[in-house]
């Protein structure tokens, strides 16, 4: 029977937390925080982009707010001395790939750029190389168009270089048509735009006529500077604008301007995505906890005790070594960020001294003067403005970058930057207050501080000084995850011979556990030997310690007297077995017959009630002997017996010749155990007294309450139901008229077997409900005789229950006609004769 109880406990002790902590555990999965997004283009109404993060390059798509996202790393920087790179440009083709330009950002060889092309479609990357890098370090930004190249200079001034022709000046940052606080100079479809930080406004040079002018066709909703500071814009070719900012929590995220009204911060996963990400995560979990429970089920009762020894130690040992392991990584952190340190001042010195000596930072200069030097600080070198090193320092460390400082601001002097627009406000705002902080000092300090690209990282500043005044502040970085990579070697050795050292101490605690079992283990073994029924014949034989050998006694004394009470035991179990059998009481949920007492009860629902009976057994009696009697009741009731529990069924309780059975919902076994009981009964003799006993079978389902009666001294079972006396009123019709197994209609409809020698029999409850007539176990000629005369007798049977006796009657003639010695189909006959009130009445065979 299917356990609807035990499902049920399963969903809600198992299936249902599951699928919660699957939720929870799948809550943060499909948002992605974005961090670092420098470029980004708009494309077929996806934003493509790449975030950079503690050392990793992610790919993402998505819709303009953020939604049906997904996300690919393509660059991971996994070791020390690995290349870490920025966006410098990216690019969607109409097939579908993606072409990466990538910016070396912590290696001396600033002129060779990566460039990856990537599949959208397959998320992979298809192709990558490194490429060269022309831009001299004074320039900013360029682009070739049709009447030659337009250059971005550090200083913000814009020029052209015709492809016949002379350098000219288009536009010179010089304050005299904006002011020269300008930065994110961007190359659109009609000329070049900028943003002007003082007028929080972008301007655009148009390409033909060459005049400064509003830009119009930008649609941000509200002012620029509400969204954040402005760190880059890029026009797509129909027209559409993307734009980042930096935010005010630091990040750097973008936006699609006029069709996102915020900046995004992070992205979200389709929920069809979701849902399955969430449905496999409860798989796994369930596998894993019912595999578990199973492994722990096999093994409970078997598990050696060294081996528990081992499985304990280990989890211990790994504790231990993490909880040592952190120990020992702090203490090499520590120790490697003061030689850090160390190093970082030494590197921020060495480039003071040489900038103090050979440039000057009292005036950003002019963009054409030879005599100011457009660097980039980097590692172990300065850079020229066509980025050629020019100074070499021994032994610099981290990544280093410089700052002008001028009229109360700070201004970048890296290869690559604009050298006119204030950096605390539109590039570093989150160092502000540590720069003026130096300068208010003048002395060096250090910190560890979050870079949107970089992330936790080593701080050194150190002022640049001219007639003791603040003039510049070198800044030397060092990633934290580079730390890690320093100290694992050093740290992984430390701890495999930790590791090695309590491993040798489990395999010899493990050996000597084994020596002091053993002894224990023989006894266990005899143990296991009597418990299966294998009898001592002698004391187990182990060790030579007068505590062992007492054991050992005491324990086989102890097994004999344990067998003689379980002998005992199983003596009065074979004893009791035939009065109440141990499957009721074990459907009283009783493990013991000492355990039922009078008043106990349960419900079976959806049995199978069998009644199995004889027809006037009592008249035979009065003429028979005791012995005949008895030797004829016990003949029928082992045949009977035998078909039930053959069949699956259980005997509640016996008649005079007969007995009550139930089958847990399955009528299909009923009506098997009723077709069997009959044709057990016709090897036989069922002649009592000279009188031939008639028997009768009927079968209903329904529930049925089965409990304990009587009192402390005598007790028995029985079992009571409005199903069960069906049941009865069914076997006596049978066995009145010799008929086959009587079922009724739900009956018949829960058989999953398909009947051919089955008919109908007749109508009760106002023609609510059927009655089948299943003849298959009666002997050969009566089936053949009841299957000619099936659609005869059914006719007959549907005409008398719409009151057509005329026609009822012919057909009960045909079929006595046939089969003479059917008396149901007489009695039908007679029926149809009676006077009209008798018919009325006599509608109902069953009464």
């Amino acid at each position: 029977m299917f356990d609807r109880l035990h499902l049920k406990k399963n969903i809600l002790f198992w299936i249902l937390p599951v699928l919660v902590l699957s939720t929870i555990l799948t809550f943060f999965s499909p948002f992605w925080y974005i961090a670092s997004v420098k470029e980004v283009v708009w494309e077929n109404g996806v934003l493509y982009g790449v975030d950079e993060w503690d050392g990793k390059l992610r790919l993402f798509g998505c819709d303009a707010n953020g939604h049906n996202a997904w996300i690919d790393t393509i660059y991971t920087m996994d070791d020390v001395n690995t290349i870490f790179y920025s966006v410098s440009d990216i690019e969607i083709d109409e097939n579908g790939i993606c072409n990466l330009l990538l910016q070396p950002q912590e290696v001396t060889d600033i002129n060779n750029f990566l460039y990856l092309q990537y599949d959208i479609n397959e998320k992979q990357i298809i192709h990558s190389e490194t490429i060269g890098n022309n831009q001299q370090a004074d320039v900013y930004a360029e682009k070739k168009l049709s009447d030659g190249i337009w250059t971005v200079t550090a200083d913000g001034s814009v020029w052209l270089s015709p492809n016949n022709g002379e350098k000219t000046l288009v536009f010179s940052n010089n304050g005299e048509m904006v002011s020269q606080n300008n930065t994110v100079y961007t190359f659109g479809n009609d000329g070049l735009y900028f943003y002007n930080a003082d007028d929080d406004k972008c301007y655009v040079i148009d390409y033909t006529s060459k005049q400064v002018s509003p830009a119009e066709n930008i649609p941000f909703a509200k002012s620029i500077s509400s969204y954040g500071d402005l760190y880059s814009m890029n026009q797509m070719e129909d027209g559409t604008w993307t734009a980042t900012f930096y935010t005010t929590d630091g990040k750097l995220s973008p936006m699609v301007v006029g069709k996102s009204q915020n900046v995004l911060v992070w992205l979200s996963s389709p929920p069809v995505q979701t849902l399955k990400k969430i449905c496999m995560t409860a798989g796994i979990l369930l596998i894993a906890i019912f595999s578990i429970k199973l492994i722990v089920r096999k093994i409970r009762r078997t598990f050696p005790t060294a081996l528990k020894i081992i499985c304990f130690s280990i989890p211990m040992l790994l504790v231990f070594c993490f909880g040592f392991e952190m120990y020992i990584q702090n203490f090499l952190k520590d120790d490697v960020e003061n030689r850090l340190y160390t190093q970082m001042y030494y590197t921020a010195s060495s480039l003071k001294q040489q900038i103090s000596t050979q440039m000057d930072f009292s005036s950003k200069g002019n963009v054409d003067s030879h005599n100011i030097l457009y660097a980039q600080y980097m590692l172990n070198g300065i850079y020229d403005r066509n980025g050629t090193i020019m100074y070499n320092t021994e032994d610099i460390v981290g990544n280093v970058s410089v700052f002008g400082y001028e009229n109360n601001s700070f201004y970048s002097r890296d290869a690559g930057s604009l050298s006119c627009a204030s950096s605390t406000t539109y590039g570093y705002p989150t160092e502000e207050a540590v720069l003026r902080d130096i300068v208010e000092k003048k002395t060096p300090a250090k910190s560890i501080e979050r870079y949107y690209n970089f992330g936790r990282c080593l701080s050194v500043y150190y002022p640049i000084l001219e007639n003791q005044e603040v003039v510049g502040v070198i800044r030397v970085i060092y990633p934290e995850i580079n730390i890690t990579y320093e100290m694992m070697d050093e740290l992984i050795n430390v701890v495999q011979n930790i590791f090695v050292f309590l491993l040798v101490m489990i395999v010899f605690l493990t050996i000597i556990c084994f020596l002091l079992l053993r002894p224990l283990k023989k006894i266990k073994h005899a143990l296991t030997d009597f418990s299966v029924g294998i009898d001592l014949d002698e004391p187990p034989k182990e060790g030579n310690g007068t505590e062992i050998k007492e054991m050992t006694n005491l324990f086989y004394h102890m097994t004999i007297n344990i067998r003689e009470h379980l002998q005992h035991i199983d003596q009065l179990e074979r004893a009791y077995e035939p009065y109440i059998p141990q499957s009721l009481i074990s459907l009283l949920r009783e493990n013991d017959i000492r355990d039922v007492t009078p008043a106990d009860e349960t419900t079976m629902n959806d049995a199978a009630i069998l009644i199995i009976d004889a027809q006037d057994f009592s008249k035979a009696v009065s003429k028979a002997g005791p012995q005949e009697m008895f030797q004829f009741v016990n003949r029928v009731l082992q045949e009977l017996t035998a078909s039930v529990e053959d069949a699956g069924g259980t005997v509640i309780q016996f008649t005079d010749t007969g007995l009550y059975a139930f089958f847990p919902n399955n009528p299909d076994q009923a009506l098997q155990a009723a077709i069997a009981a009959q044709k057990a009964l016709q090897s036989i003799s069922l002649t009592l007294a000279g009188k031939e006993i008639s028997f009768g079978s009927g079968i209903v389902c329904g529930d049925l309450r089965i409990g304990i009666i009587g009192d402390e001294e005598r007790m028995e079972i029985r079992a009571v139901s409005s199903e069960m006396m069906f049941a009865q009123s069914l076997q006596k019709i049978s066995s009145t008229y010799h008929l086959g197994v009587l079922i009724d209609e739900d009956t018949m409809e829960r058989l999953d077997q398909v009947m051919e020698n089955i008919r109908l029999f007749g109508f009760i409850n106002d023609a609510k409900k059927q009655i089948y007539e299943v003849f298959d176990g009666q002997k050969s000629d009566i089936v053949m005789l009841k299957s000619i005369t099936k659609a005869d007798f059914e006719a007959g049977v549907r005409y008398f229950q719409a009151g057509a006796y005329t026609m009822a009657k012919d057909c009960f003639i045909r079929v006595l006609r046939k089969n003479k010695d059917d008396l149901a189909a007489g009695r039908y006959l007679l029926l149809c004769g009676e006077q009209a009130e008798m018919k009325e009445k006599g509608r109902n065979l069953f009464e």
